[in-house]
């Protein structure tokens, strides 16, 4: 009942709002905006109608639903799936499984929110444009523990979907090579018979960065609710008892498609922003806005820390003779060549930027300052060792750098900022200048 299922959930630490009777439902979870909608009655026609009602809520149209009915036969889920709801479960239903299933259904809703907080920020600062909608057939990989069961699945999805389907077997489920994508959504089996071996894949998709953000739907033995509070914990996005009708597989297949897809726009929107406005656009490099950002950050966090920052700054020597002599597209070669060089030789946490003309920033944390000139010097002979081949291919150039290193006094990390840090790189770059280019130069500790 209400009284029982209100312990429940205030037991599990959800914030709930009770609403007795149905037909009351939609303008409440309109005026609440719940993170999800659980709808309990023993008419099932009623659930379905006012499952509808809620969905049919523009801003509640990306809510999930969880219905409670009086049974969960295959035709019923069919009803409740065709209504928008995203899972019919019997009543009684077990505690683990329900909370179980409030979970993945939150995880699924936090992240699409957090994806859209991020969108809607870059947005604002400019960053990026509206996304918009992906129009592609998905990949569906169908892993069974037979190949007869998954020609099976294979055959009940045929004509209800334009996505490309593949039967895989385990080992080529959790193959990649770099010219095969990972699929959208893994329909994989998690039978009475070794299970165990079910769990083990579904736990390696989740693990594999190729495959984490794949779409995984379980299919699991009906009316086992420990099975299932399993594969939703191991990270399941959706369950399918093995009794289904084919039409249900298609439909929970679609809806998984539809989320991954709406999941990657919205990533590939934020990404896309983000890489633009925090990137050079010739060399691809971090910009001066993006890396000064983020080395205070670094700044600031190693200090709380006690960990040392080094800041390089280095100039390529005479390279405005390059642009008078050869014209600008080959200096924009050698400024891109010079880029790669920096990238290849540096630790992927270092950030590396673009900050001028021929300028480039490198900030390095947990690096002390004799390290640091190592590395410069290291740097400074890879940027001269080979010449420069230009775009024609005929001709090449040799260029060098000259560098600037300065390091946070340790009994005074912040001292002065990363402002004063960079000035004092920077005056070392000048005093590199001075002595002759193509060296480094160690500011002095103050």
């Amino acid at each position: 009942g209400r009284v029982q299922w209100q312990v429940r959930l205030t037991g599990a630490h959800y914030q709930i709002s009770v609403v007795d009777a149905l037909d009351d439902i939609p303008a409440r979870a309109l005026q609440a905006c719940p993170d999800v909608v659980v709808l309990c009655n023993t008419d099932m026609d009623r659930l379905v109608e006012t499952c509808r009602a809620v969905k049919a809520i523009g801003s509640l149209a990306d809510a999930p639903v969880l219905l409670i009915g009086p049974e969960a036969t295959p035709a019923m889920r069919l009803s409740a799936l065709m209504a928008g709801a995203d899972e019919l479960l019997p009543n009684p239903v077990s505690d683990a499984h329900c909370l179980a299933r409030i979970r993945a259904l939150l995880r699924v809703s936090d992240a699409r929110a957090e994806l859209e907080r991020r969108r809607s920020t870059a947005e604002e600062f400019g960053f990026c444009e509206a996304a918009t909608p992906f129009d592609r057939p998905g990949r569906v990989a169908l892993v069974a523990r037979s190949r007869t069961r998954a020609m099976d699945w294979r055959d009940a999805l045929v004509g209800k979907t334009r996505d490309r389907i593949e039967v895989l077997g385990e080992n080529a489920a959790l193959a990649t090579a770099e010219n095969v994508t990972a699929a959208d959504v893994y329909v994989i089996d998690i039978g009475a018979d070794r299970p165990d071996e079910g769990f083990r894949l579904l736990a390696d998709l989740r693990a594999r960065a190729e495959t984490r953000r794949a779409s995984v739907l379980a299919v699991v033995q009906s009316g086992d609710p420990d099975a299932a509070v399993r594969a939703l914990d191991l990270g399941a996005s959706d369950l399918l008892p093995d009794d289904f009708e084919p039409r249900e597989l298609a439909l929970r297949v679609k809806a998984q498609i539809r989320r991954k897809q709406e999941a990657d726009m919205l990533t590939v929107a934020v990404e896309d922003g983000m890489r633009l406005a925090a990137t050079d656009s010739l060399t691809g490099l971090y910009n001066r806005r993006y890396a000064m950002t983020h080395a205070k950050r670094i700044l600031t966090e190693a200090a709380t820390q006690g960990r040392p920052v080094t800041v390089m700054i280095g100039d390529l020597d005479h390279f405005k003779r390059v642009n008078d002599t050869l014209g600008h597209a080959a200096g924009d070669t050698v400024l891109m060549e010079v880029a790669n060089r920096l990238r290849a030789n540096l630790r992927s946490p270092d950030v590396l930027a673009r900050i001028g003309g021929e300028e480039f920033l490198i900030v390095m944390s947990e690096t002390d300052i004799d390290r640091a000139a190592a590395i410069a010097e290291r740097v400074c002979a890879m940027v001269a060792k080979t010449p420069i081949v230009l775009d024609d291919g005929a001709k090449s150039i040799s260029v060098t750098m000259s560098i600037g290193v300065a390091a946070t006094d340790p009994a005074d990390p912040l001292g002065g900022g990363l402002e004063a840090l960079l000035d004092k790189a920077d005056r070392a770059l000048y005093a590199a200048k001075s002595a002759g280019r193509n060296q480094i130069t160690v500011a002095v500790a103050a």
